[in-house]
């Protein structure tokens, strides 16, 4: 809804939001993956070698096609472009699901680092602790402040 823009909300056209979906593994194409990065990116290939490989990504891996990446390295892959990205405001689904600890703790330094607006939804307890600084619960299609 707020990505697309759609009938009744409101966006400031300042606004460029980068969005993060939870179901990003499925990425369809294929190409190289320092030509996905470097697509629409305006980081040196040194500055993006560096937040891959913060991501786990090893130098042969940054070798390889989109199309040969499992899931796990799909969803780093996404979030490390995403945070390369010309954005100022982040919208996050469930960033951390399918990473390792290395990537997780990238993740939490990287979004601790946004200059930018960051909102993401979580389950993860620790994550949620690390980064925010307000949090809301929805429940019983209710709306509270918990911190």
């Amino acid at each position: 809804m707020i990505v697309n823009r759609e009938e009744g909300i409101t966006v400031s056209p300042k606004a460029e939001i980068g969005y993060f979906a939870q179901t990003g593994y499925k990425i369809i194409g294929n190409q190289p993956l320092m030509s996905f990065m470097q697509d629409n990116c305006d980081y040196e290939v040194r500055e993006i070698r560096a937040v891959l490989a913060s991501m786990g990504f090893t130098q042969e891996d940054i070798r390889k096609d989109t199309a040969v990446l499992s899931g796990g390295e799909m969803m780093k892959l996404q979030l490390a472009k995403l945070l390369l990205g010309k954005y100022n405001i982040l919208l996050l689904d469930e960033p951390g699901n399918f990473l390792d600890l290395q990537a997780t703790e990238a993740l939490e330094r990287f979004m601790k680092q946004y200059a930018g607006t960051l909102v993401f939804i979580s389950h993860d307890v620790r994550l949620i602790e690390a980064v925010s600084d307000l949090v809301y619960e929805i429940a019983d299609q209710k709306m509270i402040r918990l911190k």
